[in-house]
């Protein structure tokens, strides 16, 4: 009987120990997920600071983007020396900072390559032809909006020989000066055409001349001109 009494307040004994052991497993528990829930709160501020962020540099972004446009607006709207006034902001992460540059001195020029120059560019809107003196002239329009240099040049036709095609000679005249849109005079005197005399024989009848740019690319059409009276070249 003794030994019954003294078993039993063992198992007593060791059911309240693993009582407590299992209240402080709760407690370390409940601790746990406080730290988790403020753990959590962290981050979700940490978040939404992040989130705030992200919103400012959107929004200095988009004033970098609004004064880029405008400096822009003002360089594509002309084409001659300015001053401009430039803007520049530069972004941190604690602070903005703008940087202004007045009077920046802006030098646009215009540059034409042979390729893109139409063979209509310059148009003959006028002629008339000196027998005493033996020279054309020609009025000559540029239609683009940009300058143009170019030559006058003409195949100086005259009688056929030996089977040939009659072409006498030819003549270039020196590199004229087109402004866009202008009107100017330019001449061709058939004393200073270079002949060969093979091809074709005197008299020279008529010619053949349009514009050059160089290396030859013709930007006018090609006209043709009788020559009355015949001219007899050297």
């Amino acid at each position: 009987m003794g030994l019954v009494g003294y078993s039993y307040y063992t198992t007593s004994s060791s059911l309240s120990s693993l009582s407590e052991q299992n209240s402080d497993l709760n407690q370390q528990l409940l601790n746990l997920n406080q730290q988790v829930s403020n753990g959590n709160q962290q981050i979700s501020g940490l978040n939404q600071q992040v989130s705030n962020g992200n919103q400012q540099v959107s929004s200095l972004s988009q004033q970098v983007s609004t004064l880029e446009q405008k400096t822009l607006t003002v360089v594509t709207q002309t084409n001659t020396v300015v001053n401009v006034e430039t803007t520049t902001s530069l972004v941190t992460t604690t602070q903005i900072s703008l940087v202004t540059t007045t009077q920046t001195s802006l030098v646009t020029t215009t540059q034409t390559s042979i390729s893109s120059v139409p063979q209509s560019s310059l148009i003959m809107t006028g002629d008339s032809y000196n027998n005493v003196t033996h020279t054309f002239t020609f009025q000559v329009q540029n239609t683009e909006n940009y300058i143009i240099y170019a030559q006058l040049s003409a195949s100086l036709w005259g009688q056929t020989n030996f089977g040939c095609n009659g072409q006498a000679g030819t003549f270039i005249s020196q590199v004229y000066t087109f402004n866009p849109g202008t009107v100017i005079t330019t001449q061709l005197s058939l004393a200073l055409g270079s002949y060969s005399g093979f091809c074709g024989g005197n008299p020279l009848s008529s010619i053949q001349a349009n514009f050059v740019i160089p290396q030859s690319t013709a930007v006018s059409p090609t006209y043709t001109f009788i020559v009355v009276p015949n001219y007899t070249f050297p």
